[in-house]
């Protein structure tokens, strides 16, 4: 899709003063390390613009990606039980400190669809929440288990969420591998997008 062509890295930052001016729509990918931010990133794209890795905590600052008419924000994935606790504190401030600044015009919350949610995600969606955040739910990693087994899990989680809030926009299952739904995710940026500029305008 045209309206993924050429996105390049604008900037990284570690602390909240370096953020860049806000002049385009923000769509921010948030979820726990390992999860899949980079690797979803990089098939909206279609080109390898995030780090991966199979080790988790490899982002550790905020990454805009910037496209014509809006940006990608790369949020540092929480939980990574490896990091001390000065990282995770800086970790989570910077991203505190990002949402706070009511910056983003819409999250994609990831969560593995293979887990029940931890802790950390229950915190994350309730944060939205309490924010007035705009966010959906994207479950990745979906190839991983059969239809029937998604479908047990899409549910068990549903439950989960709707037990912390109602307030996400819809429940989205993903996956890189097979390239399920990943258009989808597309269109939805670009609806968005074309939404948050309608806004501005007026």
């Amino acid at each position: 899709m045209k309206e993924f062509e050429n996105i390049f890295l604008e900037k990284s930052i570690g602390e909240i003063n370096q953020i860049p001016f806000k002049n385009l729509p923000e769509v921010s990918f948030a979820g726990k390390s390992n999860v899949g931010k980079s690797s979803l990133i990089n098939s909206i794209v279609s080109k390898k613009i995030a780090y991966t890795s199979k080790n988790a905590g490899k982002t550790d600052l905020i990454n805009f990606y910037r496209a014509k008419n809006f940006r990608i924000v790369d949020i540092p994935g929480y939980g990574f039980s490896l990091r001390s606790k000065d990282e995770k504190t800086r970790f989570n401030k910077l991203a505190d400190d990002y949402f706070r600044l009511k910056r983003s015009d819409f999250v994609l919350q990831l969560i593995d669809s293979r887990h029940d949610l931890q802790e950390n995600d229950r915190q994350m969606i309730s944060f939205l929440s309490e924010m007035k955040i705009k966010f959906y739910v994207i479950l990745t990693k979906i190839d991983k288990l059969s239809s029937s087994q998604y479908k047990h899990f899409y549910l068990n989680l549903k439950s989960q969420i709707d037990a912390i809030s109602q307030n996400y926009s819809e429940i989205i299952g993903v996956s890189v591998k097979t390239g399920m739904n990943i258009n989808k995710i597309r269109n939805l940026i670009i609806f968005e997008v074309k939404n948050a500029n309608e806004i501005c305008r007026n």
